[in-house]
């Protein structure tokens, strides 16, 4: 072990053993050595470090405490204080074992568990809270006894666990390893971080808070620069108009177009956000394993117009490999639905829902401010139904209701129901962002970062916190998922299958479908050989669902025409109710959608556009998916030294078999440079329009040309829809 990484343990107080094995010198540590057993180091992405291991001596049973959980920390797992037992003579403590925080099981609930407050003079029974257990039968533990001379031995080990180990930016999280801060408040590292974002400390030096009257695209471009100058593939791009004027930016890192990927199948566009922060500011955003929002790019369109927007969109598929998401929810917008149909044909475009309703409140504030039951109405005609006949019913009465027959904008919407209410696209994924309550989130993702008196240096620099914040958020909900597991309330093997599997946000979602088929009936209607199908209804509703069962050599196939499956990719409770008739107890794997999973984000993510054999006859498939593939392979290649190293010789091979490829056997068409280059990761691509003939990639002086072409004509460049402007 080196000498920087021996350091770290000097403090431990570790004394010499007894064995007959070889024994690896792992340094001093305040004069006593350090050593252990040749074939017992744990190595890691945090480095070297000993294994305990039977003999092993320490000065303190409380330094034999920090020995297992730096092990523990270096493993990745939590470690508690466990059974003990004291002397019947003077109460001195003889034996402490230090278990897995997740050793044994979590007790069932029994009425008994209900204690009992008073409350307005009256007792109540009050039911313990329903809290995450982390409890799954661990067997990881470290028994320690005390010695003649005082010291502290190691009696038994056991390093096998029976669970995953938290992942490298999750062991902050870990119980054990939280630290206390300076001020002796109770907050954990994790917490501590997060509170910074907010705080704006802990992010540099402060940058004056002044407006800049002049120099916006400057600040712009200095931005892009210097974080393509930190990450290589950091990507980002400018729309230079007829005369040099720079029109629209569009940037996203890494990290965002690694998450397009995973979760880019549904994307969510809105231009109302410059309304909300005093800037065209344009984010493209969706939703992840957790149910929570993520960024997938954010530009700036000063002039929101059908070209910008095609500009935009183009843009946006070269930064993500070409790959189309299935769909796209936007706010209602004549020149940017013109756009998609021009850059995205054939993708399913709706509507957002909850613009709408928000829409709905100006249009028709007049009822809204004398019927209070308005607004229940229309979000139950909306939501709840289930049937398209069922909605033009609901919809017909609040015509007839509210006296809304000559309403045009009322009927205006109606005649557009097919782009926006839920009941029409239930046959097409939507990630369940057709919720009103999910785009209100979706929306709310720079809230509390950005407000519209901030310059633009500010904007940028608080959007990268905001942007920050939220991923430390689905750090924090992975660990959660992965360490801890929900409380089951029915003992069943579909439960305990679907807690294992989901992320907790999923497993509510499956919860709740599952828990509701217990209040349905169902009836077989018709058979024929391995194919049933049922009829299944809540208990005193006449209307039911169809539900089509088959099943040929295990291999069972199920649909309901509510279609929850393809709509929100969970499984609906009316397949579950026929899954619990058939005692079916676990449900088949592939009505597991990988993107609600704990493995999410697991292996390599390829669309299924990409995986199409057909790709392999084109060279600019080809580089796509070549250059997809090794945007994941170096950000999990760089977390360590080690997997850096075996990661740089694995391709250096690689290159020297590929240099031994025959040339008949390679391609022999003629490659398309600029398709290529275009795709390149650290190339900035600049679209133009008009007479302009500025191509600024990363061969081009491209600030300082950017500075010569800009700054020569100073004026307000913008957009007279919005009265958005940037100085340049």
């Amino acid at each position: 072990m080196d000498v920087e990484s021996t350091n770290q343990y000097d403090s431990l107080g570790v004394n010499v053993g007894t064995f007959d094995h070889d024994i690896h010198d792992c340094g001093d540590a305040d004069g006593v050595k350090v050593l252990a057993p040749s074939n017992d180091l744990r190595v890691s992405e945090e480095g070297i470090f000993p294994k305990p291991f039977v003999g092993l001596e320490f000065e303190t049973l409380e330094k034999a405490y920090l020995f297992y959980n730096e092990y523990a920390r270096v493993v990745g797992f939590s470690i508690r204080r466990a059974k003990n037992r004291r002397s019947n003579i003077d109460g001195e403590l003889l034996f402490q074992r230090f278990c897995c925080s997740k050793e044994g099981h979590r007790r069932k609930r029994h009425e008994s568990d209900e204690g009992t407050k008073v409350k307005d003079g009256v007792l109540v029974k009050v039911r313990r809270r329903n809290v995450k257990s982390i409890r799954v039968g661990c067997s990881a533990k470290l028994d320690v006894k005390r010695t003649g001379n005082g010291n502290w031995v190691v009696q038994k080990f056991d390093e096998d666990h029976n669970h995953d180990y938290a992942h490298h930016g999750e062991k902050h999280m870990l119980r054990s390893q939280r630290r206390q801060p300076d001020d002796g408040s109770d907050i954990d590292v994790g917490s501590k971080r997060m509170l910074s974002y907010l705080t704006g400390e802990g992010g540099g030096s402060e940058e004056r808070r002044k407006r800049l009257e002049r120099g916006d695209v400057k600040i712009i471009l200095e931005y892009f620069t210097q974080r393509k100058t930190e990450y290589p593939s950091f990507f980002y791009a400018v729309q230079v108009g007829k005369v040099d004027q720079m029109l629209s930016f569009f940037w996203a890192d890494t990290r965002s177009r690694m998450d397009f990927d995973y979760f880019g199948d549904v994307i969510y566009f809105s231009t109302d956000y410059g309304t909300k922060y005093g800037r065209p500011f344009c984010p493209i955003l969706g939703v992840n394993h957790h149910l929570e929002p993520v960024l997938f790019g954010s530009a700036i369109l000063l002039n929101q117009s059908e070209e910008s927007f095609v500009w935009l969109l183009d843009t946006f598929l070269k930064a993500m490999f070409g790959i189309r998401p299935l769909a796209i929810i936007t706010n209602e917008d004549a020149a940017l639905e013109k756009a998609i149909e021009q850059v995205l044909p054939g993708i399913q475009h709706r509507l957002c829902l909850w613009h709408i309703v928000q829409d709905a409140a100006k249009q028709l504030s007049h009822i809204y401010n004398g019927q209070d039951d308005f607004s229940t109405e229309l979000k139950k005609c909306l939501q709840e139904s289930q049937w398209i006949d069922e909605f033009e019913s609901r919809w017909g009465l609040l015509l007839d209701k509210y006296q809304l027959c000559d309403n045009e904008w009322f009927n205006d919407m109606f005649r557009k129901r097919h782009k926006w209410v839920p009941v029409y696209s239930r046959h097409i994924f939507h990630a369940d962002m057709t919720a009103v309550h999910r785009i209100e989130c979706i929306s709310s993702f720079f809230d509390g970062f950005l407000n519209e008196s901030l310059p633009l240096c500010e904007f940028l620099k608080l959007s990268e916190k905001a942007l920050a914040y939220r991923r430390e958020q689905e750090i924090n909900e992975d660990f959660q998922s992965h360490q801890t597991r929900p409380i089951l309330k029915l003992d069943i093997p579909m439960e305990d299958q679907a807690a294992n599997i989901y992320t907790g946000a999923a497993f509510k979602e499956f919860h709740k479908e599952f828990c509701e088929s217990l209040s349905y009936i169902v009836e077989e209607t018709a058979r024929a050989g391995t194919n049933w199908e049922y009829a299944v209804s809540r208990w005193g509703q006449n209307r039911s669902f169809l539900v089509n069962f088959s099943s040929c050599d295990n291999d069972i196939h199920v649909i309901c025409n509510c279609q929850n499956f393809k709509f929100a990719g969970f499984l609906c409770r009316h397949i579950f109710k026929v899954f619990i008739v058939r005692n079916i107890m676990l449900i088949p794997p592939k009505y597991f959608k990988k993107r609600w999973t704990k493995r999410a984000k697991s292996g390599v993510a390829l669309s299924d556009s990409s995986r199409e054999t057909g790709s392999q006859s084109s060279l600019s498939l080809r580089y796509n998916d070549l250059c997809q593939l090794s945007l994941n392979f170096c950000a999990k290649a760089a977390v360590s030294i080690d997997a850096y190293q075996t990661a740089k010789s694995d391709i250096e091979m690689i290159i020297r078999e590929l240099e031994k490829v025959p040339e008949e056997d390679m391609c022999v068409d003629q490659p398309d440079i600029e398709q290529i280059r275009s795709l390149h990761l650290p190339v900035e691509v600049v679209n133009n329009i008009g007479s302009s003939n500025h191509i600024l990639t990363e061969e081009n002086q491209t600030l300082s040309s950017a500075n010569q072409m800009t700054l020569q004509n100073p004026t307000r460049l913008g957009d007279k829809r919005t009265g958005f402007w940037l100085r340049l």
